[in-house]
């Protein structure tokens, strides 16, 4: 039997009959043929083939994505949350920074954050839910960002800094790809030479000063655009 949640969107939005074969999935990425055994007020319930599980590459070509970021002020955050799930991000890191403003504890914002990444898969038809990570320092997120042979990139206006798509280009291989989108006040020195010895890579989107929301929603497109062109 579906959860309440679940059940409003069988039966309420895709308007769902018993006998209607459904594709499944999970958080991890599973997915499965599905027939909705009942529909009712009250329940809907599914019958799932065990033979008819599978999980195929949750991202295709090119490394998977994770967004660590500073947080936005109000509906500019669930926005972000909403536009990163449906191009595909794997994960978003919610960073405390020294200049960020906003707070991103608590676990009230995190379970709606995780909400709006369930709905937005739903509706994307994405595999997977996009995970919603622990609220993490610069220098914790960094340290798993790098570990394993996995690499990381911090976003700056420096203009000594790479081209974003020059800094991706030269990662298309790699497994995994951290991305560091700091406050619209920008990273700290603390930070910025944190991630020079961590060995994270520079890297600039342009001329123009993006709001944190926009440099994190022009990252995950840049990827998404690469995947689009492969296949």
């Amino acid at each position: 039997m579906l959860s309440e949640a679940q059940a409003h969107h069988v039966r309420d939005v895709l308007r769902a009959q018993a006998g209607q074969i459904l594709e499944a999935f999970d958080n991890a990425g599973q997915v499965a043929r599905a027939t909705v055994v009942f529909a009712g007020a009250n329940e809907v319930r599914i019958d799932i083939e065990p033979a008819d599980i599978g999980s195929p590459a949750l991202h295709g070509e090119g490394p998977e994505i994770i967004v660590a970021s500073s947080i936005p002020k109000g509906g500019r955050a669930d926005w972000m949350v909403e536009k990163l799930s449906e191009l595909g991000a794997a994960a978003l890191v919610p960073l405390t920074t020294a200049r960020g403003v906003v707070k991103p504890a608590g676990d009230n914002k995190a379970d709606r954050w995780r909400r709006i990444a369930t709905e937005s898969a739903k509706q994307s038809h994405r595999v997977g839910v996009m995970r919603i990570a622990a609220v993490s320092s610069v220098d914790d997120a960094l340290a798993s960002a790098v570990v394993d042979g996995e690499s990381a990139v911090w976003m700056t206006p420096d203009e000594n800094a790479a081209s974003f798509a020059d800094v991706m280009d030269e990662r298309a291989g790699q497994k995994r790809v951290t991305i560091f989108i700091g406050p619209e006040g920008g990273w700290d020195e603390r930070e910025a030479a944190g991630f020079r010895r961590g060995g994270a890579a520079a890297a600039r989107f342009g001329r123009n000063i993006l709001r944190t929301e926009t440099a994190a929603i022009t990252a995950a497109a840049w990827v998404a655009l690469r995947r689009l062109k492969a296949e």
